[in-house]
C-alpha cells in the first residue's frame, strides 16, 4: 500500500465486482502496488537452488506445502540455518509454522562461526561449521496455515467431553462459536466449543 496526499474529490467507480461511492476531499489517499511474487517450494528446497541465488541482505518469501516434517531432509543450525538446509523444515524448527505449511520469509545473512544443533518439537537440527556455508538464512516472518482441509466428503463425528472430530465441510459451515485445530489422528478437524 502506498500512502500519498489526498485528493479534492473522489469519483465512484465499479471495478472487480465492487462499487465504490463518491467522496469529498480527504487529507490522505492510498493506492495498492502489486504484491511481490511468492514462490511455492517443495519440502526439500533449500536456498542454494538456482531459483533463489541470493546474496547477503536479500529477502525472499515462499509458500511451504504441508507434511514437511515427514520428509527425509536435513537442517543445520538453530535460528540461523545453513543455506543447504531445507527451508520449510527449518521454518518449522524455528517455530514459525506447523506441519500444515504456510508462507515464510527469510533474509540472507553472514554465516556464524558455528551453526548450533538443537531439538525443537520433534525436529532435530544438525551442527555445522560456519565455513561449510558461505551464508546463512534467518527467518523474518511467516503466515501459518491454521487448518488442513481434507478431500473426503464425510468423516464420522466422534464426540468426547467438549471436543468433536468432524468433517471439513461441516466445520466450514458450522457456527462461529467453535475453535478449530488439527486432529492428531489425521482424519479430520478437532473443534472445541467456545464457552
Amino acid at each position: 500500500m502506498i500512502i500519498s496526499n489526498g485528493e479534492s474529490k473522489y469519483e465512484s467507480t465499479y471495478q472487480n465486482g465492487i462499487q465504490s461511492v463518491s467522496f469529498g476531499a480527504a487529507p490522505r489517499s492510498f493506492t495498492f502496488k502489486s504484491a511481490p511474487k511468492v514462490n511455492t517450494i517443495k519440502c526439500s528446497t533449500n536456498s542454494v537452488t538456482k531459483e533463489f541465488n541470493l546474496d547477503v541482505g536479500e529477502k525472499l518469501s515462499a509458500t511451504c506445502p504441508d507434511g514437511c516434517t515427514r520428509k527425509d531432509v536435513t537442517i543445520f543450525g538453530t535460528d540461523l540455518y545453513t543455506q543447504n538446509s531445507a527451508v520449510c523444515q527449518a521454518a518449522i524448527h524455528a517455530g514459525l509454522m506447523t506441519d500444515l505449511g504456510g508462507e515464510v520469509s527469510w533474509v540472507i545473512v553472514p554465516s556464524p562461526s558455528v551453526f548450533l544443533a538443537s531439538t525443537r518439537g520433534h525436529l532435530a537440527s544438525q551442527k555445522a561449521d560456519g565455513d561449510e556455508s558461505p551464508f546463512a538464512i534467518k527467518f523474518i516472518g511467516s503466515k501459518k496455515n491454521t487448518c488442513k482441509f481434507f478431500e473426503e466428503d464425510y468423516v464420522p463425528a466422534v464426540i468426547f467431553k467438549n471436543w468433536a472430530v468432524v468433517d471439513a465441510k461441516s466445520a466450514l459451515n458450522g457456527p462461529s462459536q467453535w475453535t478449530f485445530t488439527k486432529d492428531p489422528t489425521d482424519f479430520g478437524l478437532v473443534i472445541k466449543q467456545n464457552t
